[in-house]
């Protein structure tokens, strides 16, 4: 997975590109559809620092939800520094 700023880039090269008229392929339109799209992660990360608790929380979400979780948190295990 790319990290948040990668992605932000990508996606405003293709948006950009797309107001500009010009084509992006097949697998970029996909991707903006798909991986490049943060909506649903970052509505549940913000519901999950408002809970009392991370299981708490994570009973909270609806199926779409749940199904975010194991994504973050292998976004997570991709950004974690090594000392």
């Amino acid at each position: 997975m790319a990290s948040k700023p990668h992605t932000q880039d990508r996606r405003t090269k293709l948006e950009a590109d797309l107001k500009a008229n010009q084509p992006i392929s097949e697998t970029d339109e996909d991707w903006l559809d798909n991986a490049g799209n943060l909506v649903d992660e970052e509505w549940v990360v913000e519901l999950l620092d408002c809970a009392s608790d991370y299981e708490r929380g994570v009973e909270k979400l609806d199926e779409k939800g749940k199904f975010v979780v194991p994504k973050l948190k292998d976004l997570a295990g991709n950004g974690e520094k090594t000392m």
